[in-house]
């Protein structure tokens, strides 16, 4: 198992478009880390740094206790599973995974006996004499990550290895990444713009956004604990509702809104759908609560659960709660909805997290 290290990491292009700001990072040896981010935060860019497949533009970067700046791809030790099986239609299974062993000239019985592992590993052992055309594509993933494991890497990076798959495969081959990473206890560097994969995957997560690394913590702490706005508003499905007031008297108050704000510098406040809760007129709401007074657009059933869409105001609010606390609401219908003030979420004019 081996550490990942950056300090001070910029990725400069044509001198003057810089994509990457300045990232400080330290990644623990055995950690399975998440970089996720919006569509052009830099996660992919800044794994590709990792990797060598970019030069960076200043600070260090060390995988162990090596840094790496100037060593080529092939001799940092990384194993590399991107978006794309990339696999040789004209290989078999087990032909692919001993590809880049062979080209490396490792003696065959070796390579024989890593190709084996790893298809156990991966419960590949029934398909290393087929072709990639016959198989799923949960299964080509599963070989390109077979490929990865033959070369017995310090660290794995992963590209949004999981965004070509179905809904079905894609929540089958986290589990499967939870199980390999606990198998090989390896590093892992997982890039998604799935929040999501992110909160089930990881030990950790980093939030990126424009080239700054915006919170690293835990799915917990970047779920109750959002630094900032912006990581509020990413992280969560879906998305944290947000209102805008006056302070007064210890409230953040609006048109059909108010909020407990002890501090004077909240600015904004936050509520997650899914610590909203459905008060119906004649029910008597705890003290203490924020309040949220609005009319019901669309109810969205999803089973045991349903998404409520409201609009407070003209504050587009969404609520999600369990289907036994609709009973009879219907579009249209006026309702409350409260949320416990510890749940409440507090940010400055800057959008930085306020505890309160």
């Amino acid at each position: 198992m081996t550490s990942v290290g950056l300090k001070n990491i910029r990725k400069t292009y044509d001198g003057n478009t810089e994509i990457i700001k300045g990232v400080d990072l330290e990644i623990q040896s055995g950690e399975f880390l998440v970089l996720v981010g919006p569509s052009g935060c830099g996660k992919s860019t800044l794994l590709r740094l990792i990797a060598g497949l970019e030069e960076i533009t200043s600070g260090d970067l060390t995988i162990g206790e090596q840094v790496v700046n100037d060593v080529p791809p092939r001799d940092r030790g990384i194993g590399m599973v991107f978006q794309s099986y990339a696999l040789y239609p004209h290989m078999t299974v087990r032909e692919n995974m001993a590809f880049g062993l062979k080209i490396r000239k490792i003696d065959q019985k070796l390579i024989d006996e890593r190709v084996l592992a790893a298809s156990k590993q991966l419960d590949l052992e029934a398909y290393l004499d087929r072709y990639p055309k016959q198989l799923s594509g949960g299964q080509r993933q599963r070989v390109a990550m077979g490929r990865a494991i033959v070369r017995q890497p310090d660290v794995f990076l992963f590209d949004e290895p999981l965004s070509n798959l179905d809904a079905a495969l894609r929540t089958q081959m986290r589990v499967e990444l939870k199980k390999l990473h606990r198998k090989l206890g390896a590093t892992m560097i997982y890039v998604t713009h799935d929040q999501v994969e992110a909160m089930t995957l990881a030990n950790r997560i980093t939030i990126l956004n424009l080239g700054h690394i915006q919170q690293v913590g835990t799915p917990d702490e970047v779920y109750n604990k959002p630094a900032n706005k912006f990581v509020a508003g990413f992280i969560g499905s879906p998305s944290m509702n947000f209102f805008e007031g006056k302070h007064s008297g210890g409230f953040i108050e609006g048109p059909s809104f108010k909020f407990p704000a002890p501090s004077g510098d909240v600015a904004t406040v936050g509520a997650r759908p899914q610590h909203l809760q459905i008060f119906k007129q004649g029910d008597s709401i705890p003290e203490g609560f924020g309040t949220l007074e609005g009319t019901v657009d669309v109810i969205e059933p999803m089973g045991w659960e349903a998404y409520v869409h409201v609009h407070v105001g003209d504050i587009p609010v969404i609520a999600h709660v369990e289907t036994e606390q609709l009973g009879e609401i219907a579009a249209g219908d006026k309702i409350t909805l409260a949320i416990e003030p510890d749940k409440i979420h507090a940010f400055d004019k800057s959008g930085d997290r306020i505890d309160t």
